[in-house]
C-alpha cells in the first residue's frame, strides 16, 4: 500500500513547533525537505517553496525563538525588516559587539508577532564602531525613514562611555535624511573625513521647464555631484531620461562629475583627493588640531 504523502499545511513561514502543534511528524518535513517543497531558512524555520525565499528573509528569521517572538530580532535583522541601509562593509570585531549590547525594554515594540529593537536602536547599533561614513549610512537611513533626530541623539546620550560613543554623537549631529541612497551618505561622510567643502543635499535646478534634484550641490565651485548607485538607471527609459537630465544641467554651465561605488571604493582616499583637485580645494599648510566633522576611527 503506498504511503499517502502530507501536503504542506501552511501557506507562510511556519516553525517545526507549530508543525507538531499540527499533529503532523518529522518524517512529513523530512519527505517534504527532499522533494523541494519546502525551504529552511534557519534551523526550525521553513518557508513552503511558492514563496521567494530572499536574503533579508534569512536575517529576520535567524532562528525559531525569533520566529515565535520569544527573542529579538538581530541588528540585521531588524535593519532588513525596517529597510534601513547598512554600511558597505563592516568591522568583524563589532558586529560580535553589536549583537552582544542589550536592548533596553523601552527600545523593544512588539510587531506582528516579532520582537524587535526599534528603528533608532537598531540605526545606532548599526553605526557604532564604523567610520564617519559608514555611521552615516543606517543614520541617514533611518531619519529618510520616518526616524526623529531628537530619539537618535537621546540615544546617543544614553550610549555615553560606550565604544564609538564620540563619533556616534557627531554622526547623528551630521546625519540627514535627504540623502536618497547609501552610496550618497558615504560619500558625504568621505567628505567629512577629508575636510572637503560639504554639499548642499537635493537642490533644485529649473532648467528647459523641468525641475531636476541633484544629489550634491557644490555652488562656490559651479560643481553638482551625481552618486550613481548600483541598479539607478535599470527601469525602462531611465537612461534617456538621464541624457536628458545631464544635458539641461550641462546647458546651466555647471559641471556635473558623477561616480559609483567601483570609485569610492576600495580607495576612497583616491576618490576625495579627486574631488579636492576637481573643486581647486587645498589642505592648508598647518590645519587646525580638530577639524570640525574629523572622527578618529573608533575602539
Amino acid at each position: 500500500m503506498t504511503k499517502r504523502r502530507i501536503p504542506v499545511p501552511f501557506n507562510a513561514i511556519f516553525t517545526t513547533r507549530q508543525l507538531a502543534a499540527e499533529g503532523v511528524t518529522t518524517s512529513a518535513l523530512t519527505g517534504w525537505r527532499a522533494r523541494g517543497e519546502v525551504t529552511q531558512l534557519s534551523p526550525g524555520v521553513y518557508a513552503p517553496s511558492h514563496l521567494t525565499v530572499t536574503p533579508e528573509m534569512r536575517l529576520i528569521y535567524a532562528s525559531r525563538a525569533i520566529a515565535e517572538g520569544r527573542e529579538p530580532l538581530t541588528i540585521a535583522g531588524a535593519a532588513a525588516r525596517f529597510g534601513i541601509a547598512t554600511p558597505p562593509f563592516e568591522r568583524a570585531t563589532h558586529r560580535r559587539t553589536r549583537d552582544a549590547s542589550p536592548v533596553p525594554d523601552d527600545c523593544l515594540v512588539r510587531e506582528s508577532g516579532f520582537l524587535t529593537p526599534t528603528m533608532a536602536w537598531t540605526a545606532m547599533q548599526l553605526a557604532r564602531a564604523q567610520r564617519i561614513e559608514g555611521a552615516l549610512v543606517p543614520l541617514d537611513s533611518a531619519i529618510r525613514n520616518g526616524v526623529d533626530r531628537a530619539e537618535l541623539a537621546d540615544l546617543a546620550s544614553r550610549m555615553h562611555g560606550w565604544s564609538g560613543s564620540a563619533l556616534l554623537k557627531r554622526a547623528v549631529e551630521l546625519a540627514d535624511g535627504r540623502a536618497g541612497s547609501a552610496l550618497e551618505s558615504y560619500s558625504r561622510g568621505i567628505c567629512v573625513q577629508a575636510w572637503l567643502p560639504m554639499p548642499e543635499l537635493q537642490h533644485p535646478f529649473r532648467v528647459w521647464g523641468r525641475q531636476y534634484f541633484v544629489d550634491f550641490w557644490w555652488p562656490e565651485f559651479d560643481v553638482i555631484g551625481e552618486a550613481d548607485g548600483n541598479g539607478k538607471y535599470l527601469e525602462e527609459g531611465a537612461i534617456n531620461a538621464e541624457k536628458r537630465r545631464q544635458a539641461a544641467l550641462h546647458s546651466l554651465g555647471l559641471h556635473v562629475v558623477r561616480w559609483g561605488w567601483d570609485e569610492l571604493l576600495p580607495s576612497s582616499s583616491a576618490w576625495a583627493a579627486g574631488l579636492r583637485q576637481l573643486l581647486k580645494v587645498h589642505t592648508q599648510a598647518a590645519p587646525p588640531a580638530s577639524p570640525p566633522g574629523m572622527m578618529k576611527r573608533a575602539g
